[in-house]
């Protein structure tokens, strides 16, 4: 689809990108302590009608994907629980990129398909919580570390050390992710557009003092999460969040991405969905 080549969305996939090598940046620095995509849950819901859904149509994207699960399961030593959650990880995958596919062939998903893709977040956040959490885990707050139950996480990756007369004095550079931001594109449906709404990575990177590295508790604090009431290795408590700064703006090539006021919709159904 056109939508899908849009200068706009090569800059939407250069900031997951980013999000994402950030992400990995920060797993490499703060070895062991790994950071988690995260939701908070509610109370269940009553049962939606079906929906019409639609998965981004990367297809080089899901299959690469796909491979390096398949590949990663051929080895030998995997721990049975690792195993299992591959296998489940590989499952969605290849779901997923099949409704890829149907969407670039411009054939409709089944009633089955949409009804899967309408509940696919709670299906990847079950797979993450056990895996971090173990099998037991059925909610967020059994991760013990609050911050690792949020998105953000920041990492420095490169100390520069400026005395000259003007210049910045001895700081790094903090790449980081925030929290999830909401992402409307139109797509293809039915015949039809319609205005799909998504999550997309955000990105932010700036330069911070060098003796002051940045923490995912002070991180989250300063783009507004409350209750972090963390403890640092060092057993000081987090900085409150009114003594940290907010958090910069993100990189100036990211924001015409972002509508300047918040955008409030109502839902409209696209009418009935039938089985195929």
């Amino acid at each position: 689809p056109e939508v899908f080549r849009t200068t706009a969305w090569r800059d939407k996939s250069l900031q997951t990108a980013l999000a994402s090598w950030a992400q990995l940046r920060h797993n490499t620095i703060l070895y062991g302590k790994q950071s988690i995509v995260a939701a908070e849950g509610g109370e269940a819901e009553p049962e939606p009608k079906p929906r019409y859904h639609y998965v981004e149509p990367n297809l080089e994207a899901w299959k690469r994907l796909l491979e390096l699960i398949q590949r990663t399961l051929k080895l030998p030593l995997l721990e049975r629980t690792i195993r299992e959650k591959l296998a489940d990880l590989e499952s969605i995958t290849s779901f997923l990129l099949s409704c890829a596919q149907k969407h670039i062939a411009g054939r409709p998903l089944t009633k089955s398909e949409l009804e899967r893709l309408h509940y696919i977040g709670g299906e990847m956040d079950k797979l993450a919580i056990t895996v971090i959490a173990g099998k037991d885990a059925i909610r967020w707050d059994y991760i013990a570390h609050p911050a690792d139950r949020r998105m953000p996480c920041i990492a420095d990756v490169h100390t520069a050390f400026d005395r000259t007369p003007e210049g910045l004095g001895n700081v790094v550079l903090e790449v980081a992710v925030g929290f999830a931001h909401a992402i409307f594109v139109l797509v293809p449906a039915g015949g039809k557009f319609a205005l799909a709404r998504g999550a997309s990575f955000s990105y932010y990177e700036f330069t911070h003092p060098a003796e002051d590295r940045l923490t995912d508790e002070q991180w989250q604090q300063m783009l507004g999460a409350e209750d972090v009431g963390l403890e640092t290795p060092d057993a000081q408590p987090t900085p409150p969040a009114q003594d940290l700064p907010k958090a910069p703006p993100q990189p100036a090539w990211i924001r015409p991405l972002y509508t300047p006021e918040p955008i409030v919709l109502k839902r409209a159904p696209l009418g009935e969905v039938k089985e195929r």
